[in-house]
């Protein structure tokens, strides 16, 4: 009888016998968090390539029947780039992880990327969708042995910020001190790595669709600093070895870590109350001035590219926050997750250090010699672009931003040069460019990636870029002399004051005679190409 139901019923008995195998596979744990592992992937998988499908799909059908630089066009480019800014932070809130970091970096980089984005992205910074407590007491109960209940005396259940990898609540100890309890979300390692690896299918693709499109090295570069993001020891480490190098300086303060009560996926640090370096309207009523702030950035992170043999690599204005140093109204900049960092290797502070100052004086044979532990010799003019913002023939003082209108010309001059380019010698210069970033050693790229997240952040607070140029200048000076100058003796101390004479006299020069240079090319530009 049951013989006639299976050939009868074919489709049925597949099913069902299915369902008892799947049933039985499943009784076991091991089967059954493997198989949740594989949907999760398939999930993530599936939808970012479907937002990464519509985005793209959504770009060209808007623009495909547009020219630009008519009304037209840039008004559709601000709608499609308004909707496609929600699209992209939904993105990253859903799946997190990296997604998320992209998206606190883009957040930063005012300036560079559509406003419609940057002020969509600024969520990722700190307000992402949270964990629920029952998850945040499990990690804790997983590596700590006890329940949050039993090791603190007090556990806010609603977290008071919510990242990229962790989020944070407010506690209290037995003792009484209030500390910050920061516990890694659950599956956000393995999920990484899955997301590393759909990154990474996608550049490729593009390079095969688009072949002047070469950044699938990108990808390995972010690998190489996954595993010590997400080991929270190591966090603990660099923030024990950051609060002690800035041990001496009341106006930059890092917390103090509770390392009895760490682990892999926990930190347990000093509680600051503090507001967000780009929260203007808090600092205000706190009566400090908001470009002292942008000004501490600049000697925090400058000084430790010059004299710290570690760098926080992730100084978006959600790790930075601003109070008043304890019993004072003077500003304290307080440095807050210290995940990402870069290790540099012994000697790079000094290596770096001649590589700016050479880069900040224009000296371009000097410069070439300082990239040779880089082995970047022939990219020596595209490094001083880069973090410098001008060549060794410049058109425009150090740290000076372009007006509007000179801008417009510069872009109507650079679209006339592209056109009388063959298209040989305009891939072969996109190329140059994509090796000098593909061979980029990773210490320099992480000095590059602060630069960029930083500058936005500083416009904010009221700091020019001439500002920022000099506040690095005046730290590799002091690296120089190993950050020691108040323990100098007099000749000392009067050789490094001499030696910073010296570089202000020369750039000084160096921009009276690009002002005099650049005042006479464009007396003669506008009798070519007078602007309208």
């Amino acid at each position: 009888m049951l013989s006639a139901f299976a050939r009868n019923h074919k489709v049925l008995t597949t099913l069902g016998a299915c369902g008892v195998v799947g049933s039985t596979l499943l009784i076991n744990e091991n089967n059954r968090i493997r198989c949740k592992e594989s949907l999760n992937r398939a999930r993530r998988t599936v939808y970012f390539s479907g937002v990464v499908g519509v985005v793209i799909f959504d770009y060209w059908k808007s623009f495909r029947n547009l020219t630009e630089g008519t009304a037209e066009y840039k008004e559709t480019e601000h709608i499609v780039n308004a909707r496609n800014a929600q699209r992209i932070y939904r993105l990253c809130d859903h799946l997190g992880g990296y997604f998320a970091k992209f998206g606190q970096m883009a957040s930063t980089m005012k300036g560079r990327i559509p406003e419609e984005f940057t002020s969509v992205l600024v969520k990722c910074q700190d307000n992402l969708s949270p964990i629920p407590f029952s998850d945040f007491n499990r990690v804790i109960k997983e590596d700590l042995g006890a329940d949050a209940s039993e090791l603190f005396s007090e556990v806010e259940s609603k977290p008071v910020g919510c990242a990229s990898l962790a989020q944070v609540h407010r506690g209290k100890l037995k003792t009484g001190e209030e500390v910050a309890i920061k516990v890694q979300y659950p599956s956000v390692a393995r999920d990484t790595q899955v997301d590393l690896r759909n990154m990474e299918m996608v550049t490729k693709l593009c390079e095969r669709i688009f072949p002047r499109f070469q950044y699938s090295w990108f990808v390995p570069k972010v690998r190489q600093t996954v595993e010590r993001e997400f080991n929270f020891l190591q966090e603990t480490e660099n923030m024990s070895d950051c609060r002690a190098f800035f041990a001496n300086n009341p106006s930059i303060y890092v917390p103090k870590p509770y390392t009895s009560l760490c682990s892999k996926r926990i930190v347990v640090m000093e509680y600051i109350d503090g507001v967000k370096a780009s929260d203007l309207e808090g600092i205000a009523k706190m009566g400090l001035d908001k470009k002292e702030i942008g000004q501490l950035c600049v000697q925090a992170f400058s000084e430790m590219i010059f004299s710290f043999k570690k760098l926080h690599m992730d100084p978006h204005a959600g790790n930075l926050l601003v109070r008043t140093i304890p019993g004072t109204t003077k500003p304290q900049l307080v440095l807050i997750d210290h995940g990402m960092y870069m290790h540099f290797r012994e000697g790079f502070n000094h290596d770096f250090q001649q590589l700016w100052l050479a880069m900040i004086t224009q000296d371009k044979a000097k410069v070439r010699e300082c990239c040779k532990p880089w082995h970047l010799e022939d990219a020596a003019e595209i490094l001083m672009m880069m973090f410098t913002g001008r060549g060794s023939r410049p058109n425009r003082k150090l740290g000076e931003t372009m007006t509007k209108e000179e801008a417009e010309q510069f872009r109507r001059q650079m679209q006339e040069k592209m056109m009388k380019m063959s298209k040989e010698e305009i891939a072969t210069r996109m190329k140059k460019m994509q090796e000098t970033m593909k061979n980029l050693p990773i210490e320099l790229a992480a000095v590059l990636r602060v630069q960029m997240m930083l500058i936005g952040l500083l416009q904010t607070l009221g700091v020019s870029e001439n500002e920022r140029l000099n506040g690095m200048t005046y730290a590799a000076v002091r690296g120089s002399f190993g950050g020691q100058e108040e323990a100098f003796g007099y000749l000392q101390m009067l050789k490094w004051q001499l030696y910073l004479l010296m570089l202000r006299l020369r750039l000084w020069w160096g921009d009276l005679v690009v002002e005099y240079y650049y005042r006479r090319y464009m007396r003669m530009d506008s009798s070519v190409h007078p602007l309208a």
